[in-house]
């Protein structure tokens, strides 16, 4: 599936998109357009595997609303800032049994290089775009990128329950990606769930983390003049 001038769709509730014989359908990412793999409706993909190998790139994408089912599938990262996968607002359905690697061995060293020279931010597994985005995200190997800036989960908006457990993040650098990136003010029952329901391999920079709720600004409260007595 390498056909450059659009991206693959996969719409509708009864869409699949499925590797042939059981065997993982190659989608070269590096010039279709964003995301690689659309998918809009409650459609499955299964047994196939994008490599997204251009810098930006997004390998499977939901369109806001969808709730499909992704499992058995296999998708390598081998460029700067490049995304695995992005749930689009209120997206949910299942991703399970799924392998992410963060960037393989065979292009790690040169991504590396690159990082450095350009000052770019690593690869990211999985996005949650959205407060209404909550898929069920169990029993993965997700392998967070050797780059600083790197992470397996990020979500960035939202604090209601996610099913996310029985993954394996599996560190690729040492001390420089992070697991899973919580959204601000993601409560620490939240966070002592995915710390107690995932396994974490290697050294991360921080296995689940989130920046702490914005602090509002008190307004000053007007001085009331008082009232001279005639």
């Amino acid at each position: 599936l390498n056909d450059p001038r659009s991206n693959i769709l996969v719409n509708g509730n009864t869409a699949v998109l499925e590797g042939a014989l059981g065997q993982l359908a190659q989608i070269l990412c590096r010039q279709f357009l964003d995301p690689c793999v659309q998918i809009s409706g409650n459609g499955r993909v299964s047994r196939v595997s994008p490599i997204v190998s251009k810098t930006g790139g997004v390998g499977i994408g939901t369109v806001p609303g969808s709730n499909p089912i992704l499992e058995n599938n296999t998708i390598l990262l081998q460029a700067l800032g490049a995304l695995a996968v992005r749930y689009g607002d209120n997206s949910g359905g299942i991703f399970r049994n799924n392998q992410i690697e963060g960037d393989p061995p065979t292009a790690g060293a040169g991504l590396v290089l690159q990082a450095r020279q350009a000052g770019t931010s690593g690869t990211t597994g999985i996005q949650l775009d959205g407060a209404g985005s909550i898929p069920s995200i169990q029993s993965n190997r997700i392998g967070v990128g050797r780059i600083a800036g790197s992470v397996g989960i990020r979500i960035l908006q939202g604090t209601q329950a996610r099913t996310i457990s029985g993954n394996t993040f599996l560190a690729r650098g040492e001390g420089v990606g992070v697991a899973i990136q919580a959204a601000p003010g993601t409560p620490d029952a939240v966070v002592a769930a995915y710390l107690a329901g995932n396994t974490f391999q290697g050294n991360f920079a921080q296995r689940v983390t989130g920046e702490p709720a914005p602090t509002p600004t008190p307004e000053p409260t007007p001085t009331e003049t008082p009232t001279p007595t005639p």
